[in-house]
């Protein structure tokens, strides 16, 4: 069984000037990603790897996070998933350990909300996942390699706003 939480990156500063690779978190981003790092921390498991995207705001919503964990786990910062989207995602978890049980990527729209869809639903799931908004996926799979579509549970979703 592999279990997969989903963050979308926190909120930030809208497009403007400059590349939307760059943008950073507002305010309410660090406070609700400082909100989901402490609610992720206080689960009944630990995640074993942490994998975001280059982008500044997914990477900084990322550490934010890890720095709210008790026990450091390895953080991984990969571009694909912003300029690949499901594909590169999936690409990435294909290349995971076996051991690696638990994991947890922070992304962006639509890519995130599309492979949850993909994962428990046959892509027939209409979600809206908010920006700091984690989800949890249990996959019915012994590798990586192994996860298929419409072979997962969404377990439960949610936003920092409860917390």
């Amino acid at each position: 069984m592999k279990r997969i939480l989903v963050l979308r990156h926190g909120k930030a500063v809208s497009v403007g000037v400059g590349h939307d690779f760059n943008r950073v978190l507002k305010n309410r981003g660090i406070d609700d990603s400082n909100r989901i790092g402490h609610f992720i921390n206080r689960l009944d498991f630990k995640i074993d790897r942490i994998i975001t995207s280059g982008a500044v705001r997914a990477k900084q919503t990322a550490d934010i996070v890890y720095h709210n964990l008790d026990k450091k786990v390895p953080i991984t910062y990969d571009d694909r998933i912003y300029h690949e989207g499901i594909v590169g995602v999936m690409d990435i978890l294909r290349q995971l350990e076996s051991d690696c049980d638990n994991v947890l990527i922070v992304g962006h729209n639509p890519t995130l909300e599309q492979i949850i869809a993909k994962w428990v639903s046959n892509d027939q799931l209409d979600l809206k996942l908010i920006t700091c908004g984690l989800a949890l996926v249990t996959i019915k799979a012994e590798t990586w390699s192994d996860i298929q579509k419409n072979h997962g549970i969404l377990e439960w979703m949610i936003k920092p706003k409860i917390l």
